[in-house]
C-alpha cells in the first residue's frame, strides 16, 4: 500500500453540532467504504453521537418513519449484508 492510500479514511460515523441561531442541531453521517474500510481506529471526534467509528465495510440509510405518534427521521450505518452496525433515531417537529 502506498503513503497516498494509507492517508485515505474510510470509516463511518454520526456527529452532531449545535449551531448557535439555528432552530435545530444539525447532523451529519459519513460512509465510506462498501469495499475499502481500513483506517480511522481511535480517531477522536467530539462532535460523534456514537460510542465508537465504524471501521468495517459499510453503507449508509437515511429512513422516514414515525416514532412515538410523530414523525422521525431514522440514521443508520449497516454492513454489507445489511444488517444495523448503528443507528439514531432523530423525532421530526413540524413548524
Amino acid at each position: 500500500m502506498s503513503a497516498d492510500e494509507e492517508a485515505i479514511r474510510h470509516l463511518a460515523e454520526m456527529s452532531r453540532i449545535d449551531v448557535s441561531g439555528l432552530d435545530a442541531p444539525i447532523y451529519e453521517v459519513t460512509s465510506s467504504g462498501l469495499n475499502s474500510a481500513r483506517s480511522g481506529s481511535g480517531e477522536l471526534n467530539r462532535f460523534r453521537i456514537t460510542a465508537n467509528n465504524v471501521r468495517v465495510d459499510n453503507f449508509g440509510v437515511l429512513r422516514l418513519g414515525t416514532h412515538e405518534g410523530g414523525n422521525s427521521l431514522g440514521l443508520e450505518i449497516r454492513g454489507v449484508t445489511g444488517e444495523i452496525l448503528q443507528q439514531v433515531e432523530l423525532p421530526l417537529q413540524p413548524n
